[in-house]
């Protein structure tokens, strides 16, 4: 009976480390761009890409990325900057007050985080991708603290 039970767990540990060692989902490819705020670059903010294909599950589905102080972001799919899966996206935004504070408001004021409404759009090749700029619109007053 003991050696029936390690032979079990043996197979059980050994289909656990198949199955995690693969590499799981599509490939990534690396994606980058600059997001810039009434034409200036904008830090901080959060870009959301949802795919359009509705049979994409899991992670590749929906990448993100945050911009720097210049405006720049990398996607993010399952760690910092691998980038993300080809296909089409539909892309959101939103721009965070204050990224330590949980009551964090989103300058856009929800303008730009529908995936429904929104208007902008990439596509990710087979290869590194660099994206068009995104333009964005906000409030003086809100934009002033995090454009350069």
């Amino acid at each position: 009976m003991n050696r029936l039970l390690s032979v079990a767990v043996f197979c059980t540990a050994l289909t656990a480390l198949i199955g995690c060692g693969g590499r799981e989902g599509p490939p990534l490819y690396p994606v980058s761009g600059i997001v810039r705020v009434n034409g200036q670059p904008a830090e901080r903010v959060t870009v959301n890409f949802q795919r359009t294909d509705p049979a994409a599950t899991g992670n590749a589905a929906h990448p993100s990325g945050v911009t720097d102080a210049d405006g720049r972001f990398r996607m993010s799919t399952n760690k910092e900057g691998d980038g993300a899966a080809e296909g089409e996206y539909v892309v959101t935004f939103t721009w965070q007050s204050d990224p330590d504070s949980e009551k964090a408001a989103d300058l856009f004021g929800g303008k730009y985080r529908a995936p429904k409404t929104s208007k902008f759009r990439a596509k990710v090749g087979t290869g590194p991708t660099e994206l068009e700029p995104f333009e964005l619109a906000a409030e003086p007053t809100q934009a002033k603290k995090f454009v350069k």
